[in-house]
């Protein structure tokens, strides 16, 4: 895991559905990640060693934790948000969470990953919060 090739590779990616620059250019993703990840995620230590050595690999306890058998308890207003190329993809998570909480609302912004407040759709991102915080304040 240490080596140069699997840390291009992680790289990628993380390009491709971390974070995805607009329009989409791999070098231009990663120097816009490293940015972003340097004032936002300075230490993510401790979140890699409940998940994994990255986002792609759940290695660690946090990777086996599912407690979706019990989405349906959530009573309260529930938005769920994702990009489509987030690299958890609407159809394998976000959808299957939205699908199990009754009267959930579920957007999906075609143009961004799994970053999408950092991306080109952030304020559409925003604006779909606002509405949701107005309506259910």
């Amino acid at each position: 895991m240490e080596s140069a090739e699997y840390q291009d590779a992680v790289a990628e990616l993380y390009a491709r559905y971390l974070y995805r620059s607009a329009p989409y250019s791999s070098v231009r993703s990663r120097e816009e990640f490293e940015a972003i990840a340097a004032e936002y995620m300075p230490d993510m230590g401790p979140a890699y060693a409940l998940w994994g050595p990255h986002e792609f690999m759940g290695t660690g306890p946090e990777a086996h934790f599912d407690i979706s058998d019990r989405l349906g308890e959530i009573t309260v207003p529930t938005l769920v948000l994702c990009g489509w190329y987030d690299e958890l993809t609407p159809d394998r998570c976000s959808r299957p969470l939205a699908d199990g909480i009754a009267g959930s609302e579920f957007v999906v912004f075609g143009k961004s990953s799994h970053l999408t407040i950092f991306e080109n759709e952030s304020e559409p991102y925003l604006a779909v919060i606002r509405d949701f915080v107005e309506r259910h304040a």
